[in-house]
């Protein structure tokens, strides 16, 4: 009947520091700066790739994000592999087979036969620790605030547009 190759997936160890959602922006910046950034406000050290340290960016903003999205999609658009592991944020190229100290990665061989099975199985990240939309409220002419917690671990997360009541919010 073959054998089955059970692989269940965990998502990295983040900090909640990576989770927090944040505004900023990064002026005539390298990726190896921008990434250095995020890691030391998260508490991490960073390890980049040179090549991907080294690409120059006239203007980067990060606008309601939590600091590992925006590293991703920086990542994303440098063509780099952007990961927490061990107390570092580790950034390496894309699809290169090397470490980000340049070290080639050993590689892994998973031999396909009909008769195996395969299945994953990914634990679900959590969620955010509180949640935020804003309002108008007619009676004080004032923007406000309503905050829900969902009571999970991660950072917080505001709504980016108003709401025009309070419920919708």
């Amino acid at each position: 009947s073959g054998t089955t190759l059970r692989v269940t997936c965990r998502a990295a160890d983040m900090v909640d520091k990576l989770k927090e959602v944040g505004s900023t922006h990064y002026d005539q910046k390298t990726a190896g700066d921008i990434f250095r950034d995020i890691a030391s406000k998260a508490g991490l050290s960073a390890v980049v790739a040179p090549e991907i340290a080294s690409v120059q960016l006239p203007y980067r903003l990060r606008w309601q994000q939590s600091a590992i999205d925006f590293a991703t999609a920086l990542g994303d658009d440098v063509g780099a592999m952007v990961k927490a592991q061990m107390g570092r944020l580790v950034v390496t190229k894309r699809g290169e087979g090397k470490s980000a100290g340049g070290s080639a990665l050993p590689p892994v061989e998973v031999r396909y036969d009909p008769n195996y099975r395969f299945e994953a199985e990914i634990e679900p990240r959590p969620q955010y620790s509180e949640m935020g939309g804003d309002w108008y409220d007619p009676a004080q002419a004032q923007r406000r605030r309503e905050k829900v917690q969902p009571g999970y671990s991660a950072g917080r997360h505001a709504l980016m547009h108003p709401y025009p009541s309070q419920g919708e919010a």
